[in-house]
């Protein structure tokens, strides 16, 4: 899909946050050389806390990526650079953008980024999404090359049925935003199957309500409690 806006959403254990960061590789690959054969792109990583970037996509990319390709990490930024085979050279800074701070909305918003993507998002505030929004399609400057794409990736498990994301993705989804709904994992067609252990699912099964097993399991929308005697 080439749409700006898209949202992954299923199930715990179905590779959403390493198809988004697939995504991105593959992306900062094709993006145009400019004139010295250099393919420039700069993407921010967003989840609610440093400690869950740590832990999930910094984990993530540097365990499928870092056999193969040459970077440099810091406490907030992945470096890729290393050449391709026609010659040409990547350049592609991710940058590791935690929101638990007001200072880390402020410099996330100051950013001139490529795309982003933004993991659990059901966990990030939905008005960060619109000034998220804002900042990709910056980079790089049309005076050094025209890039190739720009987009907003959301990752996560279902959200409520109730909320923003659920409105402007389900409901009355604008142009150019586009929901990918994966399948229950118990369900025939469930994905990433291959890389979970057999009895993953049913394991999950054991001792939870079923509102959660509906969502984290099989994929459902959550329902809001909102209202109900606790």
């Amino acid at each position: 899909s080439n749409s700006r806006m898209r949202a992954l959403v299923g199930p715990l254990g179905s590779g959403k946050t390493m198809g988004a960061l697939m995504e991105l590789f593959r992306r900062m690959v094709e993006q145009a050389p400019d004139a010295n054969g250099i393919r420039p792109t700069r993407f921010a990583l967003v989840r609610n806390t440093a400690a869950q970037l740590r832990e999930t996509l910094l984990k993530d990319a540097t365990n499928y990526f870092g056999e193969f390709f040459t970077y440099k990490v810091s406490t907030s930024t992945m470096e890729f650079r290393f050449r391709q085979a026609d010659g040409t050279q990547i350049e592609s800074d991710w940058l590791l953008t935690p929101l638990d701070r007001p200072e880390d909305q402020k410099k996330l918003l100051s950013l001139n980024l490529t795309g982003a993507v933004v993991d659990e998002c059901r966990e990030v505030p939905y008005e960060i999404i619109a000034p998220l929004d804002g900042r990709i399609g910056r980079f790089p400057p049309p005076v050094r090359v025209q890039r190739t794409w720009r987009g907003l990736i959301l990752v996560s498990n279902p959200w409520s049925v109730n909320s923003d994301y659920h409105t402007n993705f389900v409901i009355a989804p604008p142009p150019g935003w586009e929901l990918f709904k994966q399948p229950g994992g118990l369900d025939p067609e469930a994905e990433n199957i291959e890389n979970l252990d057999s009895d993953y699912y049913t394991r999950l099964l054991e001792g939870r309500s079923q509102a959660w097993i509906d969502v984290h399991v099989h994929g459902k929308w959550g329902q809001d409690p909102g209202g109900q005697p606790v």
